[in-house]
């Protein structure tokens, strides 16, 4: 999926709740339009997470002597 203002998605369990597997959009902002609310009948929710950062070495563990 390639939408303006969707920085990623993925598969995750309803906000609700309810325990039903949803494709969540990552978006920049809550301005973001024409989303769709299902890909072959899997419900799409939303979720605002501003724009994605690197952190230097982030993924780099401490080394265990």
């Amino acid at each position: 999926m390639k939408l303006p203002g969707v920085l990623g998605h993925g598969v995750a369990l309803a906000q609700d709740e309810s325990g039903r597997i949803v494709i969540r959009l990552f978006v920049k902002d809550a301005n973001v339009a024409d989303l769709p609310t299902d890909v072959e009948g899997v419900p799409v929710e939303t979720e605002v997470t501003g724009e994605f950062r690197t952190t230097p070495n982030c993924g780099k563990l401490p080394t265990v002597q």
